[in-house]
């Protein structure tokens, strides 16, 4: 039976994080810590950005001030690019000290409320979360400091400027909530990628209106402001845009680099088998001659004193085009075991091993030979892939009581 079913590539392993899951305030809160002095340890980049936005749905002048709630809907993202101006991004450098930058991460767990820890993919995510602060421009301790609260009233002013000439204000509140701490950590290597400072600012106020406006009288203003400063760490190293690459004699194709590092550093392209396949300066791989062997492609540069390399797995070889199975379906009573042959095409197909699959165990099982035996009354499938390709075919079966 030649009818192939498609290609099947097997679901890839779980690989478990360097550093099991933190859980809890404390243990969050440490291995962040010990995750940002490695980023230092590693002469990271630090790259900082600010950004402001504002919750439509908290936007209210009261009674008969729908007109300028539109207006500062139609405004708000003009205002908050402008208030976000006033914190120009920074961009940080390889090597540098960004303690100075960095804000604040050592937290007590009386200053946390709540610790979240989740694993999504290859990274570990954690949300930290703080006490609300009522009087935010006159609180003291870990918490405010940690947040640079005070140096938001400088975008309050500026706010507040931005109404002058049509509007004064008085009685004006404002509270701190939703203070956290997002961070993001690639698990498998232990390496801290961001971390996001959020404040929200809850602004009440009177504003009088003036001049032209004077006429709308005295309204409750009332807005929440979002202010995130978000820390980007940049770690020094090159990564392949690909693990593997299968090619055909003669063929010619490009490996991507993605490379972070100091300015000027310069990626040198190796191969372990230029008679197989040969690699140029660009990173151009060139297949030479068929072979089952696996020739590694590496990509490596030097930055203050240190190795930084990624590695490319290179097949030449004639492709599998279709796999090919003895007989699509086959009975047998439980206890007896049958075999089934698999084979691949074309014949001079360079990688001709195949993988044998039981869709359920329980009623048939199979080996990697392809001897299927009986386990329980009952039909299942029995299909085979090839290694190249994952193409596959699959026979019915059926076990008999």
């Amino acid at each position: 039976m030649l009818s192939a079913e498609g290609q099947m590539p097997p679901e890839p392993p779980y690989v478990p994080g360097l550093t099991p899951l933190p859980q809890g305030k404390e243990a969050v809160g440490a291995y962040l810590v010990r995750l940002a002095a490695s980023a230092k340890a590693e002469k990271c980049a630090l790259d900082v950005r600010t950004e402001i936005s504002f919750d439509e749905k908290s936007i209210s002048f009261g009674e008969g001030g729908e007109i300028f709630v539109k207006s500062f809907v139609y405004a708000k993202d003009e205002i908050a690019a402008a208030v976000a101006a006033r914190c120009p991004n920074e961009q940080g450098v390889f090597g540098e000290d960004f303690s100075p930058r960095l804000w604040n991460l050592s937290f007590g767990g009386g200053d946390m409320t709540a610790a979240e820890s989740k694993e999504e993919g290859d990274l570990y995510l954690f949300h930290i979360a703080f006490p609300d602060q009522e009087d935010p421009f006159a609180a003291t301790g870990t918490v405010a400091g940690s947040f640079h609260i005070k140096d938001s009233q400088a975008v309050l002013q500026y706010l507040r400027q931005s109404y002058e000439g049509f509007a004064a204000f008085d009685n004006i509140r404002v509270r701190c909530t939703g203070l956290a701490v997002d961070a993001s950590v690639n698990r498998l290597e232990d390496k801290i990628n961001s971390l996001t400072y959020t404040k929200n600012f809850e602004i009440a106020a009177d504003v009088a209106f003036q001049g032209k406006l004077a006429d709308a009288g005295t309204k409750r203003m009332s807005f929440t402001l979002t202010e995130k400063t978000v820390f980007d760490f940049r770690w020094i190293g090159v990564t392949l845009a690909q693990d593997t690459l299968d090619m055909q004699k003669g063929d010619v194709k490009v490996i991507n680099a993605d490379v972070s590092g100091p300015e000027g550093v310069k990626v040198i392209w190796t191969s372990s088998r230029p008679d197989i396949a040969s690699v140029d300066a660009d990173g151009y791989v060139k297949g030479l001659e068929v072979s089952a062997r696996r020739v590694t492609v590496t990509a490596s540069f030097e930055a203050f004193g240190k190795t930084y390399s990624d590695t490319c797995a290179v097949t030449v070889r004639v492709p599998v085009k279709r796999v090919t199975i003895s007989q699509k379906e086959l009975t047998l009573a439980a206890g007896e075991t049958k075999k089934l042959e698999a084979g691949v095409k074309p014949k001079d197909a360079t990688i001709r091993g195949v993988l044998w699959y039981t869709n359920d165990p329980a009623v048939a099982s199979v080996d990697e030979n392809g001897n299927v035996t009986g386990v329980a009354k009952g039909t299942t499938e029995i299909y085979v892939l090839s290694q190249d390709g994952y193409y596959k075919i699959s026979c019915a079966v059926t076990v008999t009581g």
